[in-house]
């Protein structure tokens, strides 16, 4: 097409300047493409009709721990999460236990516009600065959040696999330790502060299809998966073994 490009750019150039201006105004509006684009006919993909199509998509933390309606064991869970994916990704040098101390109003707060009333509201910074507090002295909880290879913190995924099956995930902490992929989800269930290795495991266990559908995101990886539970209330990580790798 070099000829006609050739003989179109002299055409303009002969043009009168007003017509040339016109052209080139024209062009630029016929050229221009916005980035929000308002659909005339707005519809599903296709594969999300289809009648066979599953879109399994991850619990809320409050369902997935057994919390119905407005209850301030779930929020308290929701706000630990928050301030574990801040510490970790700030760095845990920028968080100190006189540091936690400063947010009691801003968590009193938050408690309040999740409607708990003010007493309800400090028994819940109470506790979600107990939780954290456990954390921040606790060999295993530094190591989860220090800084790790690839370390990712609440990281939601999609994924299409088994046919027409979409898995959607929200992933508390990942990371990559020496050529391994760790997949560590936070549990903030309340334990007896004495319980034992075994009654740890157990707890543990309860959890292991819920990370099992997490490292299946990874399969395609190409790296050796370790599953692990942090109990946020007796700062205790707990590892599981894979069932098949």
């Amino acid at each position: 097409v070099a000829s006609e490009f050739n003989e179109d750019k002299l055409t303009l150039s002969q043009a009168e300047p007003s017509t040339l201006n016109e052209r080139r105004v024209s062009a630029k509006l016929e050229d221009f493409v916005p980035q929000l684009v308002r659909l005339k006919d707005p519809h599903i993909p296709d594969i999300l009709q289809a009648e066979q199509v599953q879109y399994e998509v991850q619990q809320t933390r409050a369902s997935a721990e057994d919390e119905t309606g407005l209850s301030l064991e779930a929020d308290v869970g929701t706000l630990v999460h928050r301030y574990l994916e801040l510490v970790a990704d700030q760095g845990l040098a920028h968080w100190s236990l006189t540091r936690l101390e400063t947010l009691k109003l801003a968590m009193q707060r938050w408690f309040a516009q999740q409607g708990h009333p003010n007493l309800a509201a400090q028994n819940g910074v109470n506790l979600v600065l107990s939780l954290l507090n456990k954390t921040l002295t606790s060999a295993q909880g530094q190591w989860v959040l220090q800084a790790h290879e690839h370390a990712q913190n609440e990281w939601a995924i999609e994924r299409q696999s088994d046919g027409l099956v979409i898995q959607k995930r929200v992933i508390d902490r990942t990371f990559i330790e020496n050529g391994v992929r760790w997949i560590v989800d936070y549990k903030t269930t309340a334990l007896a502060a004495n319980i034992d290795d075994a009654g740890l495991k157990q707890a543990a266990e309860q959890y292991r299809q819920q990370l099992e559908g997490y490292a299946a995101l990874f399969a395609d990886e190409g790296l050796s998966i370790q599953l692990a539970v942090y109990f946020v209330s007796v700062g205790r990580l707990i590892n599981l073994s894979r069932l098949s790798a």
